[in-house]
């Protein structure tokens, strides 16, 4: 099964070097950058794009805490400052994803809840493949936590 949790060498945490994605599209104007990192608002993308003369700006974490991060780019298509975004029922940010919005300590304690719950359901669906005798002592550990995860995301949830 593939991963995406960067883990031993090359994995980092913390600010993104913007200084560098600067000097790398200096060195090389005419090749397409994409800077990504520090963005949780669209002043950040402004700003990032400002900062490294990047040809486009990604984001990770701002998008997932705000998908309608990107929307002030439209402009004064967009004048209501006040309009609801409308996304999808199955996204768990609908109550509060609006223009203008800031992502809070909640959004990320509720996304990192989230994927612990979505990693016991994928140990849960191996169980249900293949047995008891298919998983590990660690991932009958994180198995015996699913009610405190759940009771974890009702408290945030509650508290927002």
């Amino acid at each position: 099964r593939a991963s995406w949790e960067r883990t031993g060498p090359g994995a980092r945490d913390g600010p993104a070097m913007l200084d560098q994605i600067a000097l790398v599209k200096k060195s090389m104007p005419d090749f397409p950058i994409i800077s990504n990192g520090n963005v949780i608002t669209y002043d950040d993308v402004v700003g990032n794009q400002q900062f490294t003369g990047a040809d486009g700006i990604m984001s990770a974490e701002g998008i997932l805490n705000n998908p309608a991060l990107y929307l002030p780019r439209l402009g004064d298509a967009i004048n209501d400052a006040d309009k609801e975004v409308v996304l999808p029922t199955l996204s768990p940010l609908n109550k509060r994803t609006t223009v203008g919005y800031t992502p809070g300590k909640q959004d990320k304690v509720l996304r990192k809840l989230n994927k612990k719950l979505r990693e016991i359901e994928n140990i849960e669906a191996k169980v249900k493949e293949s047995g008891e005798n298919s998983i590990n002592e660690d991932q009958s550990i994180k198995l015996s936590a699913k009610s405190k995860i759940l009771a974890e995301i009702m408290e945030v949830e509650r508290s927002d």
